[in-house]
């Protein structure tokens, strides 16, 4: 026998139904339970989920971070509204021996959700999305709004350049394009429908060709409303796509030009680039054994250098000192200069000794306004010319540096 049928007990059986007083402890079990099952308790600290906290909606406020966690021996069926009206992120954790169901360990609720939680038994536990839809209002936000905010602010962050968002409103203004077509198809159709074909509500001054009588003998005939507004509809939308078919075409054409802009602007720094490129190149070679010599370089640096202006001269880790620009280059200049460095005896003995040098090679960088260049320059042998006497050498009026003369 049900609650109802023992409680309004009828006339039979007597002394089988409930008291007044019984009935009136069950319908105040039922409301504390439910005033229970529908209380909200506010913390902005941590907080472990524990019995008492079942049915309960546990919200979350502040500024911070926080982890609500769960209590050891929360039997199967235990349940809470976990919400979040924080400004961070709310953990729900249940710990490392247990495992909720699609998340693992811990299921991170964002700001403005709440999630239901039960535990199903087993070191179980599910998770459920409870997020109020729609009104925006406590305990809940508009998912749907919220997720088109994110589309519009990665739309606005992958906008890049102007080139890249008239290319995308023209793929959109086509999409339209193709719709307005449809749209004044469905009204072609629909005035077709309504008045049989468009030809039929000519002007009277036309019919008279195809009646083979004068416009005076005819009056004007006028489509029927529907048809009429079909035919007007299917004009504008004939406009608009007219329209918008323009703006696509001049989006398309600032989009190429902004393409060709950036290429040629990509060109010119190349161009600068590549004639700017070998910004230090040796001229001459350095000759071993030969003593004190004169390297000859070809400097471009990228900057502009006043004549004279002091060089930080090294060569095979040698410092050189004492070089200057030979003249002032200009911002823009594409020639260079070529820089002569006078290595004295007691350097160039350095320089010989050096294992880059018994390599072939020799490292020169030139330094300038923190900047440094470096190349590397060829190493050779002094060629030696033997001569009859010493008349013979005094008689040779251009010697060369790198020659050693010799006679018996």
């Amino acid at each position: 026998m049900g609650f109802g049928d023992r409680a309004t007990g009828g006339g039979g059986g007597g002394g089988s139904g409930l008291s007044s007083g019984q009935v009136q402890a069950l319908i105040d079990a039922a409301e504390v339970d439910l005033r229970r099952k529908a209380e909200v308790v506010s913390t902005a600290a941590n907080r472990q989920l524990a019995e008492a906290d079942r049915g309960k909606t546990i919200r979350l406020t502040g500024s911070t971070a926080r982890t609500f966690t769960t209590a050891a021996g929360l039997p199967a069926g235990w349940w809470a509204r976990l919400l979040n009206t924080a400004t961070e992120d709310l953990t729900f954790d249940v710990g490392i021996a247990d495992r909720i169901i699609g998340a693992g360990q811990t299921r991170v609720i964002p700001p403005g959700e709440c999630v239901a939680v039960q535990a199903l038994g087993a070191a179980t536990w599910a998770g459920i999305t409870d997020t109020e839809q729609g009104d925006g209002g406590e305990g809940g936000t508009d998912a749907t709004a919220r997720e088109a905010a994110a589309t519009a602010q990665a739309a606005a962050d992958a906008a890049g350049t102007t080139a890249a968002a008239n290319t995308r409103e023209a793929a959109r203004l086509q999409l339209e394009i193709e719709a307005n077509r449809d749209s004044a198809a469905d009204a072609r159709r629909i005035a077709v429908a309504n008045q049989g074909e468009f030809p039929n509500y000519r002007r009277a001054a036309d019919q008279d060709v195809i009646d083979r009588r004068t416009a005076a003998a005819i009056p004007e005939r006028v489509p029927d409303a529907p048809a009429a507004a079909a035919e007007a509809r299917t004009y504008e939308l004939g406009v608009g796509t007219d329209g918008a078919t323009g703006w696509v075409r001049g989006a398309a054409a600032a989009t190429d030009q902004t393409a060709r802009d950036a290429s040629a602007a990509a060109q010119t720094t190349a161009n600068s680039a590549l004639a700017r490129t070998q910004r230090l190149r040796p001229v001459s070679q350095w000759v071993r054994g030969l003593g004190a010599q004169t390297l000859l370089l070809e400097w471009k640096p990228n900057g502009p250098v006043a004549n004279a202006a002091a060089l930080g001269v090294n060569v095979s880790g040698v410092n050189v000192a004492g070089i200057t620009s030979p003249s002032a280059i200009a911002a823009g200049d594409r020639q260079g200069v070529v820089v002569s460095v006078a290595v004295n005896a007691a350097n160039a003995g350095s320089i010989d000794r050096a294992p880059n040098t018994g390599a072939g090679h020799v490292e020169i960088q030139v330094t300038h306004g923190g900047v440094t260049d470096t190349c590397w320059m060829g190493v050779s042998t002094p060629r030696v010319e033997r001569l009859a006497n010493e008349a013979a050498y005094n008689a040779i009026t251009t010697k060369n540096p790198g020659t050693i003369y010799w006679w018996p």
